[in-house]
C-alpha cells in the first residue's frame, strides 16, 4: 500500500470518463481508487469525472474516488465530484464495498472531505446477489471496519445500491455516509448528508439507513449527525440514524442524531438517538451550530445551497 504523504495542493485530477477497466478476474482483494490501499497521508485532493469498474471471480472489491482502502492511513480536506460505479458480475462470490471517498476503512481517519458525485454498486449476471455477494454502498464510504473514523465530512450526491437481474440473495446495504459499520472503535462525528438513497427492494436484505445502512455489531459512535436526504426509496428495511443492527442488544452510541420529517422513516432506539426535524430548521444556520454542535472554524455556511460546507472548499 502506499505508505507516503499525497499532498494535492488543491490540485484536482480529472478521471476522464475511465470505462476501461474492463472485467477483471480477481482472486483475494482488490481496491480501486486514486490511491488503491493507503497507508499514508493524502490531503488538499480533488477528483472530479467518473470511472467505472466490472470484477469477476472470487474476493472482495473495495472502491471509493479517493481510496480503495484506508487501513490506518489519513485522508484530510479533501473533495470528490466524480461519478463512480462498480458492478459486480454475481455469478462469482464477490463482496463490494464502495464509497464517495473511501471503499473500506479501518484504523484511520476520514476528515473534512465531501463527496458530491454519484455512487453506484449494481450487481448483475447470472445469479446476482449470490448468498456470498453482500455490497456495501456509502456517501463518504462503503464500510467501515474497525476503529474507523470519519468526522466533519458529508455527502450530497445520489447513492444507489441495487440488483438489476431476478435473483436477489445477498445483503445491500447504503447509508448517507457509510454503508455499513463492523466492530469495535469507529467513530462517525459532525457528519450530514443530502444524498438521494436508492437502495435493492429485496424484501428482507435491501437495507437503507440515513447515516449508516447497517450496524454490524460492536462498541462504537455515532454522534452530531444530520440524515436530510431527499428521498430514499427502493428497501424493504428505512430508518434513522440506520437500517437495522445486528442484534436489539447492539453497543452502538448514538448522540444528537437528527434527521428530515419528510422521511418517514423508522426512528431506531429510543432516548437521544434520532430526533426528526422540519425543513425551516434545516436551513437555519444556527441549527448547525447550536443543535449540532458543528465548529464554525471547519465549516461555513452556504446561503444557495442553504447548507454547511467545509471552510476549506
Amino acid at each position: 500500500g502506499f505508505t507516503g504523504t499525497l499532498e494535492g495542493n488543491g490540485h484536482t485530477v480529472i478521471f476522464d470518463n475511465v470505462d476501461t477497466i474492463t472485467p477483471l478476474v480477481i482472486n483475494g482483494d482488490e481496491y480501486v481508487g486514486l490511491v488503491g490501499k493507503n497507508n499514508g497521508t493524502i490531503k488538499d485532493v480533488i477528483v472530479e469525472g467518473s470511472f467505472e469498474y466490472t470484477a469477476i471471480g472470487s474476493g472482495n472489491v473495495y472502491m471509493g474516488s479517493i481510496a480503495g482502502t484506508n487501513d490506518g492511513g489519513t485522508i484530510i480536506r479533501s473533495k470528490s465530484d466524480a461519478d463512480i460505479k462498480l458492478i459486480i458480475n454475481a455469478s462469482y462470490n464477490i463482496i463490494g464495498a464502495i464509497g464517495g471517498i473511501v471503499g473500506d476503512h479501518r484504523n484511520g481517519t476520514v476528515e473534512e472531505v465531501a463527496s458530491l458525485g454519484n455512487v453506484t454498486l449494481e450487481h448483475s449476471g447470472q445469479g446476482a446477489g449470490r448468498p456470498n455477494n453482500n455490497g456495501y454502498a456509502g456517501g463518504i464510504v462503503g464500510r467501515i471496519a474497525v476503529n474507523g473514523v470519519v468526522k466533519n465530512s458529508y455527502s450530497a450526491g445520489d447513492i444507489s445500491n441495487r440488483v438489476v437481474s431476478s435473483d436477489s440473495n445477498g445483503y445491500r446495504e447504503i447509508g448517507g455516509i457509510a454503508g455499513s459499520v463492523y466492530n469495535d472503535g469507529a467513530l462517525i462525528e459532525n457528519c450530514f448528508t443530502t444524498s438521494n438513497l436508492f437502495g435493492s427492494n429485496d424484501p428482507v436484505k435491501g437495507l437503507v439507513g440515513t447515516i449508516v445502512g447497517f450496524d454490524g455489531g460492536g462498541t462504537w459512535t455515532l454522534k452530531n449527525t444530520a440524515g436530510l436526504n431527499a428521498s430514499m426509496t427502493g428497501a424493504a428495511s428505512k430508518g434513522a440514524p440506520y437500517a437495522r443492527t445486528w442484534s436489539t442488544t447492539s453497543n452502538m452510541v448514538v448522540m444528537n442524531a437528527f434527521h428530515s420529517s419528510s422521511l418517514g422513516v423508522t426512528t431506531h432506539m429510543s432516548g437521544d438517538r434520532s430526533v426528526s426535524v422540519g425543513s425551516t430548521q434545516q436551513d437555519l444556520n444556527n441549527f448547525w451550530i447550536s443543535s449540532l454542535g458543528f465548529d464554525a472554524s471547519v465549516w461555513r455556511w452556504n446561503a444557495s445551497e442553504k447548507r454547511p460546507e467545509l471552510a476549506w472548499e
